[in-house]
């Protein structure tokens, strides 16, 4: 949050709480993007145009627990002020999005999935670029 000076104009937000917002925000979407496709995988494909067979869905399962579990992981850990640990999790977020937002792209330009990818790979990308931000300050 912003604190405001004696000038009454706000200070901007410290590198720690905008690391921590970006944090929180990628664990709770990763939490439930876990949820749903560990809980409903046909219907989360289905959701992207995807109809996938019982290797598709037990792949999903997987994909889903590690989000989940990266997620709980990102929640637990986003008050942390150290350094070096702040900035390998920002490394991780960038990494594991800035992948996604490739695969996500290479899914919409073979015809793997519909125009609802791309409200994921908008997502990881904004996400991956305020980690990269984050990281060059």
């Amino acid at each position: 949050m912003s604190v405001s000076s004696a000038s009454g104009m706000m200070n901007p937000p410290s590198w720690y709480s905008r690391k921590k917002a970006l944090v929180s925000v990628t664990a709770i979407l990763s939490v439930l993007n876990g949820l749903a496709y560990v809980l409903f995988p046909g219907f989360s494909l289905n959701l992207l145009g995807i109809h996938p067979d019982g290797y598709g869905l037990l792949i999903t399962r997987y994909y889903g627990a590690c989000a989940l579990g990266y997620g709980i992981l990102l929640w637990q850990i986003r008050h942390i002020e150290s350094g070096k640990i702040s900035q390998a999790v920002l490394r991780s977020i960038l990494v594991l999005l800035g992948i996604s937002v490739v695969i996500g792209i290479m899914g919409l330009i073979e015809g793997v999935t519909n125009q609802c990818g791309w409200l994921f790979v908008g997502t990881d990308l904004v996400l991956s670029l305020g980690s990269l931000s984050l990281l060059l300050k």
